[in-house]
């Protein structure tokens, strides 16, 4: 994810830090971030939604499935398995109940460690419906990864799935976990643990049985693990309350109402693909496909069999949809909105995804972190602004303040994004010093990214703050670099980092995956073509078979520079 007590009026060390790691630090006054000044720079949201206080995330969810129960929920995308909203509700309470047998209670920790399935969604309600907590993990972790999370967290029991059965069992034993829950597979005992013929089994007594009394604004439901791209991965504490204002907030402006059938590929793990895309659909009765992983044929093929209408993504599968041949091979004509968020997606590409489809399928953008579950700023209905992430979503507040000084920002001035409201994390697990580094007393969260918001209060993001390049004391933002290096027809995919410079400090290199063999001086002097003399590729290009990126989408920058930069 009320105004308290502003800081005292004293100077302090403020660590600005966001959803991807450590960002910056500055020698900030209380008195120059809270003045009245500052206030009137907010942008509040214009719109104001009622927002539950005393209902949780399982009863939010399923709380229209009794209206039509037959309806399909879930369709596994490879196998074409599906499940009704009634097996959905009925598996969620079996779930549930054999994890109450486990010895599950109120806030215990479930690691959920899976790609998509169609049982993901039953687990972790069955999970919620007891007073669990949901701990998501990436299915890519090794045996290390998944120690470290399962010791961080103190979870007591595992899903996962049987391509993954091993990596769990080794951490299990490790760890002292005594229940892994096979997703999946209703093979019998044959594996020494919980399988789905088990968990179908079960009369769900326990469940019923279950009364959990909980605070929906203090105990957790979720707790996914920031990614660590630029920092030590910590435990976001996302409450009840915030993921059900989360579902409220960007309800208003999704326009799933008019869509039936979603694509479930972006991961479930992720805080995006979780809310976004698995919660939301199951809280409006719509019908998701699920996809392990991104494959072309695959996930061009679910789009064309099952009459896919709309699509969260992220912007590496929105260039695929761009730039593929393959996209041709199928009629994917039924897609008729994509949503794109998680990580910068340029005006450029905007044109050319609207270019190539005609302007016949609605591209919106949202903006969000971990700590805000995840939306922040989303596309209102047909509002589309070309390379805006959209407005304040309701009952939120966003400022943009002065990297510097911290004084808020007027419009078309760029600085830290730094937003209030209801889906604002509680903050990070056993982590006071973390959360103290971005979470003000009155709520501010510091989300580390650089932004500004225009006349119309459309916000727009530049980059993130750890990764702007400073040259010669100019700031260079690398998306927007690497968005127009992406708009090259020669090129497949972009990075762009700062590599020391003794003289200027940094200067910007540019890795790139090219379709076809391209003189790097090209290149350098295509950019320098289109941006001012500070921001030239002085660092050079540098010629990469694939771009490393988080699963999410993001670039791993860090990854680069620990590979190429000595």
């Amino acid at each position: 994810m009320a105004s308290k007590l502003c800081f005292t009026f004293r100077k302090q060390m403020v660590s600005i830090r966001c959803s991807f790691g450590i960002c910056r630090s500055g020698l900030y006054t209380a008195k120059a971030i809270h003045t009245s000044a500052a206030h009137s720079a907010v942008v509040k949201s214009k719109w104001h939604e009622k927002i539950p206080d005393d209902v949780s995330v399982y009863d939010f969810v399923t709380k229209s499935i009794s209206t039509n129960p037959e309806k399909i929920a879930m369709i596994d995308g490879i196998s074409g398995k599906q499940y009704s909203y009634s097996d959905i509700k009925s598996l969620s309470t079996k779930f549930g109940s054999v994890l109450a047998q486990c010895g599950i209670k109120l806030d215990d920790k479930a690691i959920m460690y899976s790609p998509n399935c169609i049982d993901y969604g039953p687990a972790l309600l069955g999970t919620l419906g007891i007073g669990g907590c949901v701990s998501t993990m990436n299915p890519l972790y090794t045996k290390r990864e998944v120690v470290k999370q399962i010791e961080d967290s103190h979870a007591k029991v595992i899903f996962t799935v049987k391509p993954l059965l091993e990596t769990a069992m080794e951490a299990a034993h490790v760890t002292g976990i005594k229940d892994i829950i096979l997703l999946g597979s209703e093979d019998s005992k044959k594996h020494g643990v919980i399988n789905l013929s088990d968990i179908k089994q079960d009369s769900g007594k326990d469940f019923a049985n279950s009364s959990p009394k909980l605070d929906m604004k203090d105990h957790c439901a979720f707790l996914p693990y920031s990614s660590g791209t630029t920092g030590v991965p910590k435990g976001v504490v996302l409450t009840h309350h915030n993921i059900v204002s989360n579902l409220v907030q960007f309800g208003k402006f999704f326009d799933i109402v008019k869509r039936e059938v979603a694509l479930g590929l972006l991961p479930f793990f992720h805080i995006y693909g979780l809310t976004t895309i698995l919660l939301s659909g199951m809280e409006h009765m719509k019908t998701t496909v699920t996809l392990p992983k991104f494959e072309p044929q695959a996930f061009l093929k679910s789009v064309q069999d099952y009459k896919i209408d709309y699509a969260s993504l992220v912007p590496p599968l929105l260039l695929f949809l761009i730039k593929s041949p393959e996209v041709e091979k199928y009629d994917i004509s039924s897609l008729q909105q994509v949503t794109t968020g998680a990580a910068p997606f340029g005006s450029d590409l905007w044109t050319s995804f609207n270019n190539r489809f005609q302007n016949r399928i609605k591209l919106i953008q949202g903006y969000g972190l971990s700590e805000t579950s995840p939306v922040a700023t989303l596309t209102p209905g047909d509002d589309v602004v070309v390379g805006s992430v959209g407005k304040a979503v309701p009952n939120s507040e966003i400022k943009i303040v002065d990297i510097k000084t911290g004084e808020a920002l007027g419009p078309n001035q760029t600085g830290e994004v730094v937003i209030k409201g209801p889906h604002i994390m509680k903050g990070y697990l056993k982590n006071e010093k973390a959360t103290s580094q971005c979470l003000t007393e009155d709520g501010w969260f510091y989300s580390g990214d650089v932004g500004y918001y225009d006349d119309d209060h459309n916000f727009y993001i530049v980059d993130r703050l750890k990764e702007l390049i400073k040259y010669k004391g100019y700031q260079v933002a690398p998306a927007e670099l690497e968005d127009l290096l992406m708009a090259h027809p020669q090129v497949a995919d972009a990075a762009v980092i700062g590599i020391p410079d003794e003289e200027a400090g940094e200067l910007p290199k540019a890795f790139i995956v090219a379709k076809e063999e391209i003189d790097p001086n090209d290149i350098i002097n295509y950019i320098e073509q289109s941006v001012a003399p500070y921001k030239r590729l002085r660092g050079g290009v540098h010629f990469i078979d694939v771009i490393p990126k988080a699963a999410s989408g993001k670039i791993l920058r860090r990854e680069l520079r620990d590979r190429f930069i000595q």
